[in-house]
């Protein structure tokens, strides 16, 4: 039963009692709700699936924002066909021009094949025809420069006699001007020392002996024969197009040597005409004259060994009768054959090998210049400071040779039978090896040595 205070509806106040009551109905209603809510959140979650997080969001907004996100990305999809639709037709553009092109570029193989080949064939004319006007032009100018030479033969009169010294009269016969079987020392074979006769060169009809042979001989005719010999020699390098590894001079009296890399002063001179006063001096031009004869000879083919240098005009015969002159020749490792024709990339197919012009055939070709000047010195400086150094050089020419043709006077042609003889020619092979160990001769090739680096 109510109270009759709290039941007046004129009255909103409530008794301690009735407003207990009230509380009490009122948080039995809320724990029935909340159980009730608790229930229906499972059921959702279980309909929904374990996976869901809780969003706190009604279902309506949810599916609202769903059918927007959806939208957008079906217009995101209509834009990409549209998108797809146009790099289609530019992709179907450009496989029409890329056909194009490769038809073009097929046409224009075709095309570069045919004008390669003509254009080969036209160039391997030429080659042909240039490489048939360069073998005559060489033919040519090697005979203009025989021919050169040959006048200047007949003019400085450079030829091998022989001297006979039959009893009361003597005779001078001249050998016949033919070129030799060998392009090295044929020489020798075309006349025979006959008995009595001594065989020897002479330009001008002045003979050039050794320089120790020199010292017997006017000095007239000596150095007249030096300053033809010079003469000579610069025509000779001039005509065959030759440059001198020591420059000469032809001055008269005056006539010098020097080297290359000095300054062209009195200093750096070498006379090329013998005095009373220059001999030291005169032995280092001499051996730069017979350097450039040797040099000379090489140029042409004809090998002339250390110990047929001092033999100047009978090196200058053989470098006239040489089968090969006038032609230039190349040497061994030589890179600089105007003939071939060097490649940086290998051939890419067979036709590529097939079209290239035939190679012609090598150049003659020389092996390398090898004669040491510092030999050359010593060994002239020997022949005129030794009585016995011609006479061992012969020696040496003859055992080397193995004949005794073309040796000196005071020469045999067989080896030496003495001991002193013997010694003599050990020595100066060991000076031209310079493996010479005696103290007194090692001392005196010091001296030689100070004096050649000072003038030399």
């Amino acid at each position: 039963m109510e109270c009759p205070t709290c039941s007046s509806t004129h009255k909103p106040f409530w008794c301690t009692r009735c407003l207990s009551k009230r509380l009490r109905i009122h948080k039995a209603n809320q724990a029935a709700l909340a159980a009730e809510r608790a229930a229906l959140a499972e059921q959702i979650a279980a309909f929904h699936g374990s996976t869901r997080p809780p969003s706190g969001i009604s279902p309506t907004e949810e599916a609202f924002a769903t059918r927007q996100r959806i939208a957008r990305v079906r217009a995101e999809i209509q834009t990409a066909q549209q998108e797809t639709g146009r790099c289609e037709l530019w992709l179907q553009d450009l496989r029409r021009t890329l056909d194009l092109e490769r038809t073009k570029l097929d046409r224009a193989q075709s095309e570069l094949a045919r004008e390669r080949i003509s254009a080969t064939d036209s160039m391997r004319e030429k080659i042909t025809a240039a490489r048939a006007a360069r073998k005559q032009t060489e033919d040519v100018l090697a005979q203009s420069r025989r021919l050169l030479v040959r006048e200047l033969l007949s003019i400085f009169k450079l030829r091998k006699v022989q001297r006979r010294f039959p009893k009361g009269a003597v005779t001078t016969v001249t050998a016949a001007a033919t070129p030799p079987a060998s392009p090295v020392r044929g020489l020798h074979a075309e006349m025979k020392m006959a008995p009595g006769g001594i065989v020897e060169y002479r330009i001008v009809n002045v003979p050039l002996p050794v320089f120790s042979y020199g010292m017997n001989v006017p000095r007239e005719r000596f150095n007249a024969a030096i300053g033809h010999t010079v003469h000579l020699c610069v025509l000779l390098f001039h005509y065959l197009h030759i440059s001198m590894p020591y420059l000469l001079a032809s001055c008269g009296d005056r006539s010098y040597a020097r080297a290359r890399h000095e300054d062209d002063s009195e200093a750096s001179r070498r006379p090329l005409y013998l005095t009373d006063s220059n001999a030291d001096a005169f032995i280092v031009g001499l051996a730069m004259l017979n350097y450039n004869v040797a040099f000379l000879c090489h140029s042409q083919g004809v090998l002339i060994p250390i110990y047929d240098v001092p033999n100047t005009l009978e090196n200058l015969v053989a470098c006239c009768q040489a089968p090969d002159l006038g032609r230039e020749f190349l040497p061994e490792s030589s890179d600089k054959d105007p003939t071939k024709i060097k490649s940086t990339q290998p051939p890419n197919n067979e036709e590529e090998v097939s079209l290239s012009p035939p190679a012609p055939p090598p150049p003659p070709s020389l092996p390398p210049f090898l004669l040491e000047f510092g030999k050359v010195v010593r060994l002239h400086v020997a022949l005129h400071k030794r009585r016995w150094g011609v006479a061992a050089l012969a020696r040496l020419r003859a055992a080397a040779r193995g004949d005794g043709d073309g040796v000196e006077p005071s020469s045999s042609s067989s080896l030496p039978s003495t001991a002193a003889e013997a010694q003599h020619v050990k020595l100066l092979t060991q000076i031209l090896d310079e493996t010479s160990e005696d103290e007194d001769e090692s001392g005196e090739w010091h001296l030689v040595d100070d004096l050649t680096s000072s003038k030399a």
